[in-house]
């Protein structure tokens, strides 16, 4: 069968002998470089996934792939495919959560996938499985700092702690650094951006025909990095055979030469599977204002504002504390003694401080057989019996077992969609010496005893076609699960999807109740992130993740509305996306969210 390809070139512009580079995440030629790494696409209309117009990789080789034509339920809406690195298909989400008008480029960074959508001037920020958290940009085109004029690529650094969008119509790269020009610091466009290990910024200049490396703290280019940029990645069209993704490695030069000369090598190629994904109708682009609610601007536009709260959202009976700073800070935990734990996503580690705020110890910097115990540590738990630390490393999908004193005692877990296997497993809680993780991608919650032999699931879920795993919404099914809390045998699941918390008999598996549904107003959530259980009185609390009205609720242990707090805003006492909670047994509640800190807040007496 014929082949056509089609390699958009650039004259040379570097130094004779420059190793050649490929476009970078996002640029006109619709190509991504994730260092060293980098992925085209041609897409045939006559297949399911038929309007691709950006992919990406994460850690663990899975692809997204945006997908602007898809067909769902009788309309055509923008989507993203999930893929694993074999090419078999995972799921999908839609994009109008957001209302993306023009997705131009994504990429993946740890628990997160970031879309830049071109016309809307903005990024948006969702989970791995599609549960949208953020909208970020002004709306508008704009030259201030945090507006936008036709962002057309995005890059995250490896600590996950900084992101850069490529900003085309303003020459720049913002968290910011760039200006037009043709000086060693200066670009005339910016096409594309990628980040390294080390923290350097490549960003493709496709005006001046070259590829720039900036320090990513300072923003000056440090190295006058002048790359022939003839050699690209090609796309690739086989008339009549579907789409196809292709994956090749190219070395660039890092700041000093490279030694080994790789050459540019096909990896393997991807069929974007032809089967649709299951319907389910997408979300509306923005929820409309709570009953009775009234606006004071007479502008107001559902479309461009964020919803109030309704003026019935519970009583506040928790005030703020204090706050520690912790860079990357996730999952949560507390202990018989009230010592609480956090997930230090940062440094891949576990930190643990007395109640008062003193830092006790810090655990997982552990390498066996030269490769690093954690790797991306996302939640964790006490073994109350034992004083043992159980984290949930969500990358290498398995939990790990440390001393009291951070001995490294065992692993267990893989990644994967058969029986045994985790995928994107997001939270875990202990009960006595049954362990239980909430397997995301696999719509169900695994339970391990306390050696990590699989004891059997929660959760209703059946088998597709294609033998994965697929969500539901009924009672006892999951639709990405993604906290979960448990004490006297009980379990409660925070089936983010369908917008509830579920309660289940940990023993049995069986289905006790559940409550909430998709709404801001008290006791109904809008995305269900984390759950736990007070050591104090048993009652349930759970963080609502949405990225506009984020806010802590309490309820009793049969789902009755009891308090909450929770504002949108920076340092302490606000919050931004709303992760984690933990309750102490003097009734102290531990929070986490993007902001990179804990806080710790007190029952108003």
């Amino acid at each position: 069968m014929a082949t056509s390809s089609t390699c958009p070139s650039f004259p040379a512009g570097g130094a004779s002998g420059a190793r050649a580079a490929a476009p970078l995440a996002g640029s006109s030629h619709r190509s991504l470089l994730q260092y060293y790494e980098g992925i085209t696409y041609k897409h045939s209309s006559t297949t399911a996934v038929k309007g691709a117009t950006a992919v990406a990789a994460d850690a663990s080789g899975n692809l997204f792939v945006v997908d602007q034509e898809a067909f769902v339920l009788d309309g055509t809406f923008a989507v993203v495919h999930r893929f694993r690195a074999n090419g078999s298909f995972l799921g999908w989400w839609s994009l109008s959560w957001a209302g993306p008008v023009s997705p131009y480029s994504i990429a993946a960074s740890g628990n997160n996938v970031y879309i830049v959508d071109l016309e809307a001037q903005s990024y948006t920020k969702w989970t791995l499985v599609g549960g949208f958290l953020s909208a970020n940009g002004g709306g508008a085109v704009g030259t201030d700092g945090g507006f936008f004029n036709f962002p057309k690529g995005f890059a995250v650094n490896k600590a996950n702690t900084e992101v850069y969008v490529c900003d085309d119509g303003n020459a720049r790269v913002q968290a910011t650094f760039g200006e037009r020009g043709d000086g060693p610091s200066q670009l005339q466009s910016c096409a594309g951006v990628a980040v390294d290990d080390g923290g350097g910024v490549y960003v493709l200049d496709s005006e001046a025909s070259n590829i720039k490396r900036f320090n990513g703290a300072t923003g000056l280019s440090s190295v006058t990095a002048l790359w022939d940029t003839s050699a690209t990645l090609c796309t690739t069209d086989e008339p009549a055979s579907g789409a196809r993704v292709q994956k090749l490695v190219q070395v660039l030069p890092p700041p000093a030469p490279p030694q080994d000369g790789t050459p540019l090598q096909r990896r393997g190629r991807w069929t974007l599977q032809a089967k649709p994904p299951p319907r389910r109708p997408p979300p509306p682009r923005r929820p409309p204002l709570p009953p009775g609610y009234e606006p004071a601007d007479p502008n107001y536009s559902p479309e461009l504002e964020p919803p109030a709260p309704p003026p019935d959202n519970g009583p506040i009976r928790f005030t703020f504390q204090k706050k520690w700073d912790i860079p990357g800070a996730a999952g949560l935990a507390v202990d018989k003694d009230n010592n609480w734990y956090v997930v230090d996503g940062a440094n891949s580690q576990i930190q643990k401080f007395a109640s008062a705020g003193t830092k006790k110890a810090q655990m997982g910097d552990i390498t066996l057989n030269n490769e690093k115990v954690l790797v991306q540590p996302v939640d964790v738990a006490v073994h109350e019996a034992s004083g043992d630390v159980l984290v949930l490393d969500q990358l290498q999908a398995c939990v790990v077992r440390l001393s009291f004193g951070g001995t490294f005692l065992s692993r267990w877990g893989s990644p994967g969609l058969g029986e045994e296997e985790l995928s994107y497993p997001s939270a875990l809680a202990v009960d006595g010496d049954t362990v239980l993780v909430v397997d995301s991608g696999n719509h169900r919650v695994a339970k391990y005893n306390i050696t990590g032999s699989l004891i059997g699931y929660i959760g209703k879920n059946k088998k597709g076609g294609d033998g994965e795993y697929l969500a539901g919404s009924g009672d006892g099914y999951f639709d990405a699960p993604q906290g979960i809390g448990a004490g006297d045998g009980v379990a409660y699941v925070a089936d983010q999807n369908n917008c509830r918390v579920q309660k289940f008999n940990i023993s049995t598996g069986e289905f006790i109740g559940k409550w909430g549904q998709d709404g801001y107003e008290k006791g109904n959530f809008s995305f269900p992130q984390r759950v736990t259980v007070s050591r104090k009185d048993g009652t349930v609390w759970v963080t609502d993740s949405h990225a506009e009205l984020p806010r802590v609720q309490q309820f009793s242990s049969t789902g009755s509305f009891l308090a909450r707090f929770g504002e949108l805003g920076t340092g302490g006492g606000y919050f931004g996306t709303l992760n984690a909670v933990a309750v102490d047994g003097a009734g102290g509640v531990y929070v986490t969210d993007d902001q990179g800190m804990v806080q710790k807040f007190a029952p108003i007496l």
